[in-house]
């Protein structure tokens, strides 16, 4: 009789564990919502600070943790801050024509958690008018700034003379405008734009991955994929005649990159377009090419970025000429 007692006290005791148990079971918290910058906002400023909002259903103390990055598929290569007990976080300064993708995570105390939707917001654009410039990084002297124009001056040995602006860019709309002043006894010689690239334009000696836009003082374009120093033709040298003809003629040169979607134009005529998906990424260059008869000079009168404009042309996928050493086939 003893031990059946003990037996069902025991039993009591098990019962009220699991009654207690299972009345304290926890509630996870709520889904963050509010976001501060309103989700798919556009044109904002590079200096940000994201709020939100957070509740839990039994009042418990919540963490956050923030995940920020340039794809919707954020992962933990995205994780930027843990553990905040505050519902904003600054992110420091954001680049300029980026969509970002951000999200929070929310945990109680009682190791319960929930993730908040994938917002997205886009920053704006800025212009150049190179006064003094301090955002471009310059291959070497030959580049310097006077009377609010980007200048080249050379004499270079068979070279190109770059310099690009310090970040890289994914989508978006460049804008330029530039014209030769000098030339070596020839308008053949290029200038243009080096986009989704890994900087510096070099030639035979240097590994260099991106698009070339080349333009001619003789009223042409053409444009080429160099990947790893080596130059394929996408488009060959074409006439427009929205390029200024000549030395001390200025041609206002725009590209829109947007995915793989390339459009290409000369005092915003819409003038050709390609599709390449090689590189998604990148710098954007601006690029002389600088030979050993006499004096090149190039100046370039402002550099504008802004978010990806509509498509005007019809996007046409330009077969490739076959791939050839750049030295005998890049534009000069």
């Amino acid at each position: 009789m003893k031990m059946a007692r003990i037996i069902l006290v025991v039993m009591l005791v098990a019962l009220l564990s699991f009654c207690k148990s299972t009345s304290s079971s926890n509630d996870k918290p709520n889904a963050p919502s509010n976001p501060t910058p309103a989700d798919n906002a556009t044109n904002l400023g590079i200096n940000q600070i994201l709020q939100w909002e957070c509740t839990d259903p039994e009042g418990d103390p919540l963490t956050y943790d923030v995940y920020i990055g340039t794809n919707a598929n954020l992962g933990a290569g995205d994780l930027v801050a843990q553990d905040l007990t505050v519902t904003t976080f600054n992110p420091g300064a954001l680049g300029y024509v980026i969509k970002y993708y951000w999200k929070i995570i929310a945990y109680d105390d009682q190791k319960g958690s929930t993730s908040g939707p994938v917002w997205n917001f886009s920053t704006m654009g800025f212009t150049e008018d190179f006064g003094p410039a301090n955002n471009f990084v310059y291959e070497d002297g030959r580049w310097y700034v006077s009377g609010g124009n980007l200048i080249m001056n050379g004499r270079e040995n068979d070279t190109w003379a770059s310099a690009y602006y310090n970040q890289e860019f994914m989508d978006y709309t460049v804008e330029t405008r530039a014209g030769r002043i000098q030339s070596d006894e020839t308008l053949n010689n290029t200038f243009g734009l080096f986009f989704r690239s890994n900087g510096f334009m070099g030639y035979d000696a240097k590994a260099s991955d991106g698009y070339l836009l080349s333009v001619s003082a003789y009223g042409e374009y053409s444009v080429w994929l160099f990947e790893g120093g080596v130059a394929t033709m996408i488009i060959d040298w074409t006439y427009s005649p929205n390029i200024g003809y000549g030395l001390n003629a200025f041609t206002q040169i725009k590209v829109v990159a947007n995915g793989s979607n390339f459009d290409i134009y000369f005092y915003d005529v819409w003038t050709d377009s390609f599709t390449d998906a090689t590189f998604p990424t990148g710098y954007v260059s601006l690029v002389i090419y600088d030979s050993s008869y006499g004096d090149n000079e190039v100046w370039w009168q402002y550099f504008t970025m802004s978010a990806p404009e509509v498509v005007k042309g019809t996007s046409v996928v330009h077969t490739p000429a076959q791939s050839q050493n750049s030295s005998a086939y890049s534009p000069k």
